[in-house]
């Protein structure tokens, strides 16, 4: 995928996943819909609610309905899948600047991600760096380290401004 376009790692990740989301819809597609409506809440200013999906409604009604509801309204489909995951990931290209601007200040001001703590949400996933990756905003590196265990240097993995 390395020499893809985000365009074309998105549209393979689609397809792929659609066909899984065809059979799984009842957890996958109303999961992103929340973590859409979290994004918008927060952008708001607001303190989210026990149910998030109408508070998410309430403040950007157009990506909820673009979201959420054709999944209940047409059917669990490959085409519905398919159409709803796009206008994800088309939304969160739009919004990587404000959901990552404290990834991507501490990006700027260090150069890498050593040293970076952010908390999440209690029941979230953390902070997906990958997604910067293919966005094209850093890049993986090696970070040398000496295994405990071996006599030899190993290599984690650690993110960095794209240069």
């Amino acid at each position: 995928m390395e020499n893809q376009t985000l365009k074309e790692q998105c549209n393979i990740i689609i397809e792929r996943i659609s066909d899984r989301l065809y059979h799984d819809r009842k957890c996958i597609i109303p999961q992103l819909a929340e973590n859409i409506a979290w994004i918008e809440i927060c952008k708001a200013g607001q303190i989210p609610e026990r149910e998030v999906i109408p508070q998410g409604r309430r403040i950007n009604p157009e990506i909820i309905s673009q979201i959420y509801d054709p999944l209940y309204a047409k059917g669990a489909t490959r085409e519905v899948a398919k159409a709803i995951l796009e206008r994800c990931a088309a939304y969160l290209k739009e919004h990587t600047e404000s959901v990552y601007q404290p990834v991507i200040q501490y990006l700027r001001e260090h150069g890498n991600l050593e040293g970076f703590r952010y908390e999440t949400r209690p029941h979230g996933f953390g902070i997906n760096y990958e997604w910067l990756v293919r966005c094209g905003l850093a890049e993986r590196y090696g970070i040398p380290e000496k295994a405990s265990i071996l006599d030899r240097e190993i290599c984690r993995l650690g993110y960095r401004m794209k240069s």
